[in-house]
């Protein structure tokens, strides 16, 4: 389901849209397999808006860049900071904030594969 969506947001064959689709399933099935992700996650993800999907992909790549950490046993998911990571007797809660990209041009957005990103956004092919 999670890999079918992530298709969907980014088709086509290149060979690095296929490796981003990918990465972005594992690491966000990853996060539902190992716990971390609260009920809601899934069904948010593949919600088809924006803000959930990027919120959620946050998330998931946070939880991915801190996968050596002891993460602390929590009473209730989906209440509270998104994770909890014990630092020895030391608790350290972590929320993931992931603003809108409001005010964003377009091609900021959708860079061209193969493109370099030249001034503010403007993507010129490279040959």
């Amino acid at each position: 389901m999670i890999l079918a969506h992530i298709e969907k947001r980014f088709p086509g064959d290149h060979p690095r849209k296929v490796a981003l689709r990918q990465y972005l399933a594992s690491v966000c099935e990853d996060f539902v397999n190992r716990g971390l992700a609260d009920p809601k996650f899934v069904s948010e993800l593949t919600s088809g808006l924006d803000q959930k999907f990027w919120a959620c992909i946050s998330e998931a790549l946070v939880a991915d860049r801190l996968r050596g950490k002891n993460f602390g046993v929590r009473k209730t998911r989906g209440e509270g900071p998104d994770f909890l990571v014990m630092d020895g007797a030391r608790r350290v809660w972590i929320e993931v904030v992931c603003p809108e990209p409001v005010h964003v041009p377009a091609d900021w957005l959708d860079p061209q594969l193969g493109g370099v990103v030249n001034g503010w956004g403007r993507a010129k092919r490279s040959m």
